[in-house]
């Protein structure tokens, strides 16, 4: 049993996790218990892919933003033109 199936078990069971458990365990569930788990998933859409573990971390986006939020719409608006 991988820990990404140990945690999704321990969650059915009405146990706590912490954010890494339920990463692991929402990871696991979504690649539908696939080998060791250890793999990227390749679904950067995902909310949950930022902490995904196994990620591959130089496709990593960075989002700008500031406190007017322009840096986060001129990203957005280059993002919809790709």
């Amino acid at each position: 049993m991988t820990p990404g199936e140990k945690y999704f078990q321990a969650h059915q069971d009405g146990g706590r996790l912490s954010l890494k458990q339920a990463v692991l365990a929402n990871c696991a569930a979504c690649m539908s218990f696939w080998a060791d788990g250890r793999d990227d998933c390749k679904m950067p859409e995902c909310p949950l892919y930022h902490w995904q573990p196994y990620r591959d971390k130089s496709a990593d986006v960075k989002r700008p933003s500031n406190s007017d939020g322009s840096g986060l719409r001129k990203w957005r608006e280059s993002q919809c033109q790709k």
